[in-house]
């Protein structure tokens, strides 16, 4: 049986019946659903997924994916909107990787201030002609699963950068890694890493560029591929300055644990920005400071309904949060042990650091803020 509206309603209004308080009980549109499904055969199939509160999906039967959300199984969102969902109940002895071509799969966008909307495409077999600026910094940003470097996480993030520094960024895209299947995908993230870092030390050796002003960033499962550039930069003799991750990937890195995915060791320094912890993004810390801004999740206002928790528009917010960082918006937050505690002013005395671009590298720990509106402007309520 499809998803019939008649269902919908009926889950609907029963929530409603119990004269709930709760906003996520109230009717959308028709398209909300009950934490357990109406009838037993009642599946998602003919629905728009991306149009549903995650909080009603805890448990229910979508197009094969049954259990609980966030134990079993996960969905992320292509540049679309499209929902893909992710077993979390896989075995890597039963994933098979589709067959590869055996070039280099990474393409490397060189932006500058030069050419700040249409990239030049760098090759390691040739740098002639391009922008690069040898006397510059230059960062590295890369997307996630079902992405490419021209969606929003990359692109934000090159054009805060542009706008705001003289520096050369590059977008790595990898699309042809990154839309196979998941599982696959992250047991490609040490390749994806292994050919930005040779891409990197071309660069250095070409322009006599020192790596320490490298800045590496990924969104997502990106994270893990940028935290793989960097460990592999260190067994070749050079260290990135900088390894930011922004809500990296938390299937099969942290929930079921299967791969290593990036650690603090991976650069000289490496923050983490946590926005959807427990669903698509690690929840423990790896870097050398680590950020919780909201404990980590119900990104409000980055999302407009708490009942968005489980949503993609949390795991967003990460590069929301770090674009306008880069924009000279300030995020304080305080070192301490835990978001209780934070709330409840048991941190008062301690640290702290800025979320996001400004971070200092001395910055070590746990840090929490929680944002406020309006977020066009990323004021922050700040417990002293």
């Amino acid at each position: 049986m499809g998803c019939a509206v008649s269902s919908v309603q009926r889950a609907t209004m029963s929530l409603l019946n119990n004269n709930t308080n709760d906003a996520r009980a109230k009717l959308e549109r028709k398209l909300y659903l009950a934490k357990e499904s109406p009838e037993p055969d009642f599946d998602l199939s003919d629905c728009e997924l991306r149009h549903l509160p995650s909080a009603f999906l805890s448990r229910c039967s979508c197009i094969g994916y049954s259990g609980n959300y966030g134990t079993d199984w996960v969905y992320f969102t292509d540049m679309n909107g499209d929902p893909h969902y992710v077993s979390l109940t896989a075995s890597v002895d039963n994933v098979i990787i589709p067959r590869l071509p055996r070039q280099d799969v990474c393409s490397f966008w060189l932006y500058t201030r030069k050419n700040p909307k249409v990239y030049q495409l760098l090759l390691m077999s040739n740098f002639t002609n391009s922008n690069f600026m040898a006397d510059k910094p230059l960062i590295l940003v890369t997307h996630g699963w079902v992405v490419d470097g021209s969606g929003k996480a990359t692109q934000l993030i090159k054009d805060a950068y542009l706008d705001t520094y003289d520096v050369n960024v590059i977008v790595v895209d990898w699309r042809q890694i990154s839309h196979i299947n998941y599982l696959s995908a992250a047991m490609k993230a040490e390749d994806i890493g292994r050919q930005i870092s040779d891409m990197l030390i071309a660069i250095a050796k070409h322009y006599a560029f020192d790596i320490s002003r490298v800045h590496l960033i990924g969104h997502s499962l990106g994270a893990h591929v940028m935290g793989s550039a960097g460990s592999q930069l260190k067994n070749n003799g050079y260290i990135a300055g900088r390894l930011t991750a922004l809500d990296a990937a938390r299937p099969f890195f942290e929930f079921p644990l299967l791969l290593d995915g990036f650690s603090a060791n991976d650069a000289a320094f490496v923050d983490v920005i946590h926005t959807n912890i427990d669903f698509l993004g690690i929840r423990n810390p790896r870097g050398h400071a680590d950020f919780y801004p909201n404990g980590g999740y119900m990104q409000e206002p980055c999302c407009h309904s708490e009942s968005d928790v489980r949503n993609n528009c949390q795991h967003a917010c990460a590069y929301y949060y770090f674009k306008e960082s880069i924009r000279g918006n300030i995020f304080k937050a305080r070192k301490c042990n835990d978001f209780e505690s934070y709330l409840s002013g048991k941190c008062v005395s301690n640290e702290t650091s800025y979320m996001g671009e400004m971070c200092s590298p001395d910055s070590h720990g746990k840090f929490y803020l929680v944002s406020k509106d309006p977020f066009s402007i990323f004021s922050t309520k700040f417990y002293h």
